[in-house]
């Protein structure tokens, strides 16, 4: 089985869009393209702390991804060395900014403006493609950020809030990734519809699915939510399947997942 993970994580490789990765230029151009590509990334617990975790996972699997991922809790700063370790090795940075312990509400009302900034002006220095999310997974209920906890409509106004003050702030190297949970009436996972920002503050859209035993199959869980991201935005955003698993070792139409703790992603149109 780790085998056939690994193939499948290969034809991702080979599908890559080409970046150069390794030349600092103008903020304004280092956006990656809203256009067909497909990438491989990697979520190792013990990152951004070290990179060890990575390398050791590209010596276990002969695969070197090309995203790298860690999540960010709020009032922590852009790893700035992370991000320099990834470009080293051919990788771009992907954060998932958690807005926990903040208020959603405060995010729009500018409570947070001043860390923010600081952010902002960190991922500009940095002058290469940066990977940015918000709050994933918030049409589910288990995050404080979900809607048990946080409505549509004020969640939609802090994402607004944030990409707006980035680009204010010159920080236009960064691709805006807005992922949500697979829709599961059995978890409550509702649509994502009333969460869209709206295209002009996304530049790619991620799904998370998890299969949670050797029955599960492609079509099934992720169609769903496929059709109803299809419907937001007809034609004009890459899809991105951001987390295909993280509970066993699986391989199913295309995607694939590796060891607890270890998420694999693959991101194509």
């Amino acid at each position: 089985m780790l085998a056939a993970a690994i193939g499948v994580a290969a034809v991702g490789l080979a599908m890559f869009i080409g970046l150069d990765l390794g030349r600092p230029g103008n903020p304004g151009d280092q956006a990656l393209p809203v256009a067909p590509g497909s990438y491989v990334g990697v979520f190792v617990r013990g990152v951004p702390e070290s990179y060890s975790p990575l390398r050791a996972f590209t010596a276990a699997t002969g695969v070197e991804p090309n995203i790298d991922l860690y999540y960010g809790g709020w009032y922590e700063g852009f790893n700035l060395r992370f991000a320099r370790q990834a470009a080293s090795h051919g990788a771009i940075p992907f954060v998932e900014i958690d807005p926990e312990p903040a208020s959603v509400a405060g995010i729009t009302a500018g409570r947070y403006d001043s860390y923010l900034r600081q952010y902002a002006a960190a991922v500009r220095s940095y002058q290469r493609p940066v990977i940015l999310g918000f709050g994933h997974e918030m049409n589910a209920s288990w995050y404080p950020w979900g809607y048990r906890h946080v409505s549509p409509r004020t969640f939609v106004r802090a994402w607004r809030h944030i990409v707006t003050l980035f680009r204010e702030h010159g920080a236009r190297n960064v691709t805006w990734l807005w992922t949500v949970n697979v829709i599961d009436p059995r978890a409550s996972v509702r649509s994502p519809t009333p969460w869209w920002p709206g295209a002009s503050y996304v530049s790619w859209i991620g799904i998370d699915g998890y299969y949670r035993g050797p029955a599960a199959e492609f079509a099934p869980l992720f169609g769903p939510t496929i059709k109803a991201v299809n419907a937001l935005t007809p034609g004009s955003r890459p899809r991105s399947l951001t987390c295909c698993a993280v509970f066993a070792l699986t391989v199913l139409s295309g995607s694939s997942c590796l060891t607890p703790g270890t998420g694999a992603f693959k991101a194509a149109r």
